[in-house]
């Protein structure tokens, strides 16, 4: 029964926790190309939820709350790095974590379909031929290291070669969808924007 229990609950917490880190994760990211915090801008907050995770895991193990915390100290940062205040002749941390950030957002859906598999086969690997061998430091850095290193790869190349392509031609074949035999339909938000801008006009 105790078995039981232990084992159903990452069963059940896992799609939920994955739900939420992509509704949090989207809605950052909405937020940001709106150019508006999706978060409170108080810098104390992620430091203080980042505090609280750590003594979660430390009280007891991870669990649907500790993730629910990591989730939520996650989505903090990445607010806070986004929305930092980066000048045009600004060097160094600041702007490598902006663009940084923004560059890794680009490639995180295909990094989180290869993390899992990456994960597996590495950690796998590792169990037949790698541990016992090596310092126990070296191979929790070599167990998360290697795949995420990996998976970073994959995902670039994976966004670059297919999901870049596949959106460029969404938009190819958006644009065929609206041609008429009489020529190039424009779509109903440009035909919007044509009627403010010229009710502006007129106003001036």
């Amino acid at each position: 029964m105790g078995t039981t229990a232990r084992t159903s609950g990452p069963a059940i917490a896992s799609p939920l926790n994955t739900w939420l880190d992509w509704c949090l994760g989207a809605w950052v990211a909405e937020c940001y190309a709106k150019g508006h915090r999706a978060l409170p801008a108080n810098k104390l907050l992620p430091f203080l939820t980042l505090g609280c995770f750590v003594l979660s895991t430390i009280y007891q193990a991870i669990i649907m709350f500790n993730l629910f915390l990591a989730s939520i100290t996650a989505a903090l940062w990445l607010d806070h790095l986004l929305h930092r205040e980066v000048t045009t002749h600004s060097k160094g941390l600041p702007v490598l974590l902006k663009n940084g950030t923004v560059w890794f957002g680009l490639i995180s859906y295909s990094f989180y379909l290869w993390h899992e598999p990456m994960l597996i086969h590495w950690h796998n690997f590792m169990a037949k031929h790698v541990s016992g061998h090596l310092p126990q430091s070296i191979s929790i850095a070599a167990a998360l290291g290697v795949p995420v290193l990996a998976a970073t790869l994959l995902a670039y190349l994976s966004f670059r070669f297919l999901e870049k392509p596949g959106i460029q031609l969404g938009r190819l074949l958006l644009r065929l969808t609206e041609k008429t035999p009489s020529g190039l339909r424009r779509s109903p938000h440009l035909v919007t924007n044509d009627v403010d801008n010229s009710v502006s006009e007129n106003r001036v």
